[in-house]
């Protein structure tokens, strides 16, 4: 799947509505028009449980020894670590996140006494700004690339003109229409309900068209989020 640059989407959005060289919607608006309907499509996707197939990713740390937390991907999204896997040469298994229920009095104790327990982990906000990896407990070795992450990453918004806007084919031709549609909104034009109308039909076929893509034959339908377009009007 070879996908758009944001220039390549911008330059579709203003030939079909006849927007080149006018000014009335600004570059960076017609930005923010783009990664808003990412974010709309990553929701989706993240519904649908499509993440997997399209934002699966690894990462690997190395330990220091006696340090127990670390730096988390920078793309990881809302937290969501599929699995976290130890190797050292012949000895290889999943670290299992920490019960939730867990006190620090207990984590405190598991570092104080350097159990030979396998590692836990838990992943630790302790600003906006700081999201740490905790490892428990702390480190017992120094060993590169001991740890491996499976975590599921953001769709990276753009920015330049060359940056990819990372989605489907069939979200790609919804984004497409939900940027026209919002452009008609600032402009009030008289096309407004019907681009609006045929956003709704394109938002149907792109759940359907990605549910289609999933492995479990048994999942149901997800009902359309419909709230967007109330917030349109």
């Amino acid at each position: 799947m070879a996908y758009k640059t944001k220039a390549q989407v911008v330059t579709k959005i203003e030939k079909d509505l006849d927007l080149e060289g006018e000014e009335f919607i600004q570059a960076d608006e017609m930005t923010e028009y783009i990664n808003d309907g990412i974010t709309v499509v990553e929701a989706q996707m993240n519904t649908l449980g499509l993440r997997d197939r399209y934002y699966y990713k690894v990462a690997k740390l190395s330990l220091i020894q006696g340090t127990a937390d670390y730096a988390i991907p920078a793309d990881l999204y809302e937290h969501k670590i599929r699995e976290v896997i130890y190797t050292n040469g012949p000895t290889i298994y999943r670290i299992n996140p920490m019960d939730k229920d867990s006190s620090e009095e207990e984590i405190a104790r598991l570092n104080l006494y350097q159990t030979t327990d396998f590692y836990s982990y838990r992943v630790r906000s302790d600003s906006s700004a700081s999201t740490v990896f905790q490892l428990i407990p702390s480190a017992r070795e120094t060993l590169a690339d001991a740890i491996t992450i499976g975590y599921f990453r953001d769709i990276a918004r753009v920015s330049a003109d060359a940056d990819l806007v990372e989605i489907p084919d069939i979200a790609l031709l919804w984004l497409y229409q939900y940027v026209k549609t919002k452009v008609y909104e600032k402009e009030s034009h008289a096309n407004y309900n019907s681009s609006t109308a045929e956003l709704m039909k394109l938002e149907e076929l792109m759940i359907s068209t990605l549910q289609g893509q999933l492995a479990d034959s048994k999942s149901q339908s997800i009902e359309m989020d419909k709230s967007i377009y109330q917030e349109m009007s």
